[in-house]
């Protein structure tokens, strides 16, 4: 029932750089923990989305998004070096894969491939007489 497509890959054909934003990591909890005042996006607009540092000790490093709420964003692991105050960073939006989501997030329900409406076998299977 869910889309068979990864987020941005030709089957999806979605442009992953208008889903981008940049930002700036301010007052770290941990290297897995982050804040950003700036991000105002929907509850879970970021999650499962990617996480890339552009500055500092992280650099050129990646993680996927646990977790997005306004302004505090979770990664799935801990960055391997500290996460300062001030460090930059790209982050791209996630995708559950669901059909709302195509729609509601991306416009791209045309190219969903997935069967969301096709019965679940359990619900429509006769009982054994």
């Amino acid at each position: 029932k869910t889309c068979r497509a990864s987020l941005g890959n030709k089957r999806c054909g979605i442009d992953l750089a208008q889903f981008r934003v940049g930002g700036v990591a301010a007052s770290p909890v941990n290297s897995q923990k982050l804040t950003d005042d700036t991000r105002t996006e929907a509850l879970d607009h970021f999650t499962g989305g990617t996480l890339t540092f552009t500055s500092g000790a992280c650099t050129g490093l990646s993680m996927e998004v646990k977790a997005y709420a306004p302004g505090r964003i979770e990664l799935l692991l801990p960055m391997p070096r500290t996460v300062m105050d001030g460090d930059t960073y790209t982050m791209t939006a996630g995708c559950d894969r669901e059909i709302e989501t195509c729609n509601d997030r991306f416009g791209n329900v045309l190219n969903f491939r997935g069967e969301p409406f096709v019965p679940d076998p359990a619900v429509t299977a006769m009982p054994a007489s």
